[in-house]
C-alpha cells in the first residue's frame, strides 16, 4: 500500500456523487498522481469564513418559491465542482501522463472550489442592482488579490511547501478568467470554464435533483470516461472521443436546454427575482433620496449599500458579509414595519414588496404582445403565454426588446400613481420600482458565438484521431446550437398596469412591438 493510499481521509456525503474524498495529509509533490497531491490546501480552504459562507447562499436563489425543494447551497456545490474537476483531472492525467503536472492539477483543483465565492445573496440577484455591476467571478477573484483568509490559506501552504505564493495565486487568477490564460494555464480554465467543464456538470445534476426534476440528468460517467487531450499550435484542447458515438455528449446539451427551459428560466422563478431586484432597488431609492433606511436593518446591508451608492472602491470584506440570512432577515423585518400616514410612500413601498416576497405572493403581470408572424417576431414552439386571441406575453426580437428596456429606463423616475387594494391609499411611485424588463440571453450550446463570454466550441475526438467541434459531429448538438433564445418578459406591477399601458400607448413606438389590450 503506497503513502497516498494509507493516508487517512476527510470524507463528504453527498446526495449527487456519493462520497466525496479528501487526504489529510500531503506527500512529497513529485511522488503524487496530478489529481491526488494538496489536498491539505482544500482542506484549509472549506474551513475558511470565504467558503463556509456560502452555506449560506441557495444555489438557485428563490427557485425555492417555485420548486420547494431547491433549498441547497452554494457549497455543496463547490464540493461537487472540486470532485468532479478531481475526476476529470484524473481521466485526463492517466491518458496522457506527464501534461498535467500536482501543481497544476491543484490549481485547477482549488479552482473549481472557489469558483463562487463572488455570489451575493440570492446567487445573481445583486448583480443586477450595483450601478457599477460586477460579475460574481471577478469578486471572487479579488478575494485572492486583497487580504483575505482564502489568500492567507494559499499564503500558509505555499510556504510549507516553497512555493511561490505570488506566482500560485496569478495563476489561479488567470484559470478563473482573470486576463488571458495560454498554455497549460489555457488548459486548466477549461476545466472549470467552458461549454463542457466541471461547474456545469455539477450544477445540472445537482439543480435536477434537488428541484426534483428529471430534465437535467445525463451519461456523466460515459462522458467522463470519454475526455482526451488533443495538441494543437494554440496548446492542449481538453475534447471528448466520439469513437462510439455522440450520445453522452448530446445528453449533456439536451439536459442543459431542458433545464433552461423548465427551471432556470421559469416565468415564476424569473418574477420572484424581478421582486428581489425591486427591494433593493427600493432601498437604493431610500439611500438616494436622503431617507434613512429602517432602524431595524442590518448594518451589514446598510455599509454595502451605503458604499454601493457613494461609488467607493470596493470592500471586498463587506460584500463577503451579505448572504441569504442578512436579506431574509431583513425582508421579514421590512415585512411588519409599523408605518403610519406620515411615512414616505418608499417606506410603504418596501414594506409591501417584502411581504408579498416573505409570503410567496404574485405582485406582477406580464405585459402581453400581439403576434406579428409576417416579421417572425413570435416563433413556434415558445413557451410563453398565448392565448386564442394570439396575444403572447415574450417578445423574441432582441433589437425591440432593447429598445423597450431602453425606454422605460430613460423614463425610470416618471412617477405612477398607485392606489394600495388594502387601504385604498394613494401614492406615486417611480416607474423603475414597479416595472421589470427580463431579458434572457441563452442558448444550450453557443457555437453561434451567442452566449455571454461566447466560450468557444467543443471538441471532439473521431475514430482516427480526427479533431473535429461537436457541431460538425452532430446535428442534434447543431440543432440545439441555433435554439437561440434572446427573449424578453416585461414584469408590471399589478397596480400599475395600466399606468404603464398608457404611458407605453403615448411615448412608445416600435414596428413590431404593439401592446395587446386586456
Amino acid at each position: 500500500m503506497t503513502e497516498l493510499e494509507s493516508a487517512p481521509v476527510k470524507l463528504f456525503r453527498d446526495p449527487v456523487h456519493d462520497m466525496i474524498e479528501l487526504r489529510l495529509h500531503s506527500g512529497p509533490m513529485e511522488e503524487s498522481p496530478p489529481w491526488a497531491w494538496g489536498d491539505t490546501l482544500l482542506l484549509a480552504l472549506i474551513d475558511t469564513p470565504p467558503l463556509q459562507r456560502l452555506r449560506r447562499i441557495r444555489q438557485l436563489g428563490p427557485a425555492a418559491k417555485v420548486y420547494p425543494s431547491a433549498e441547497h447551497s452554494r457549497f455543496s456545490h463547490a464540493l461537487g465542482t472540486m470532485h468532479l474537476a478531481t475526476r476529470m483531472i484524473a481521466e485526463v492525467a492517466q491518458g496522457h501522463p506527464g501534461v498535467i503536472s500536482p501543481l497544476l492539477g491543484l490549481q485547477i483543483r482549488v479552482a473549481a472550489l472557489i469558483h463562487d465565492l463572488g455570489h451575493g445573496p440570492y446567487s445573481h440577484v445583486f448583480e443586477h442592482v450595483s450601478p457599477t455591476p460586477i460579475a460574481h467571478e471577478l469578486r471572487g477573484i479579488a478575494l485572492l488579490e486583497h487580504d483575505s483568509p482564502v489568500r492567507r490559506a494559499i499564503h500558509h501552504f505555499c510556504e510549507k511547501h516553497h512555493l511561490d505564493h505570488a506566482r500560485f495565486t496569478h495563476e489561479l487568477a488567470l484559470i478563473l478568467g482573470s486576463g488571458e490564460a495560454t498554455g497549460l494555464l489555457g488548459l486548466a480554465r477549461q476545466f472549470i470554464s467552458s461549454q463542457l467543464d466541471a461547474d456545469r456538470m455539477d450544477y445540472l445534476q445537482r439543480d435536477a435533483h434537488f428541484t426534483g426534476v428529471r430534465y437535467g440528468r445525463f451519461d456523466a460517467a460515459w462522458l467522463m470516461r470519454s475526455l482526451r487531450l488533443k495538441q494543437t499550435a494554440s496548446g492542449p484542447l481538453l475534447c471528448v472521443e466520439i469513437a462510439k458515438g455522440p450520445a453522452a455528449l448530446e445528453s449533456y446539451i439536451a439536459a442543459r436546454d431542458d433545464m433552461y427551459r423548465q427551471v432556470y428560466d421559469h416565468k415564476a422563478v424569473r418574477a420572484f427575482e424581478a421582486l428581489l431586484i425591486h427591494i433593493i432597488r427600493t432601498l437604493l431609492a431610500l439611500l438616494d433620496a436622503h431617507q434613512p433606511l429602517p432602524s431595524g436593518t442590518p448594518m451589514e446591508l446598510v455599509r454595502y449599500l451605503q458604499q454601493e451608492r457613494q461609488a467607493e472602491a470596493q470592500e471586498p470584506a463587506l460584500f463577503q458579509a451579505l448572504d441569504d440570512a442578512v436579506l431574509d432577515y431583513a425582508i421579514g423585518y421590512w415585512s411588519r414595519l409599523t408605518l403610519t400616514q406620515q411615512d414616505t410612500p418608499l417606506l410603504w413601498e418596501l414594506r409591501r414588496k417584502s411581504g408579498m416576497f416573505q409570503h410567496r405572493l404574485a405582485p406582477y403581470k406580464r405585459l402581453l404582445w400581439h403576434m406579428d408572424p409576417e416579421q417572425r417576431l413570435w416563433e413556434e414552439g415558445d413557451e410563453g403565454v398565448q392565448d386564442q386571441d394570439g396575444a403572447t406575453d415574450v417578445i423574441l426580437d432582441a433589437d425591440a426588446a432593447q429598445a423597450l428596456q431602453h425606454f422605460l429606463h430613460s423614463h425610470g423616475d416618471h412617477p405612477l400613481e398607485i392606489v394600495e387594494p388594502e387601504s385604498g391609499r394613494q401614492w406615486n411611485v417611480p416607474l423603475s420600482l414597479l416595472v421589470h424588463v427580463d431579458s434572457l440571453h441563452r442558448a444550450p450550446y453557443a457555437h453561434m458565438q451567442y452566449a455571454v463570454g461566447s466560450r468557444g466550441s467543443i471538441p471532439v475526438l473521431e475514430g482516427n484521431g480526427r479533431l473535429r467541434w461537436a457541431e460538425q459531429a452532430s446535428e442534434r448538438i447543431n440543432f440545439l446550437g441555433h435554439c437561440r433564445r434572446k427573449q424578453a418578459r416585461v414584469f408590471v406591477d399589478r397596480r400599475a398596469l395600466a399606468g404603464v399601458m398608457a404611458l407605453i400607448h403615448q411615448h412608445f413606438q416600435h414596428p413590431l412591438l404593439k401592446l395587446w389590450e386586456r
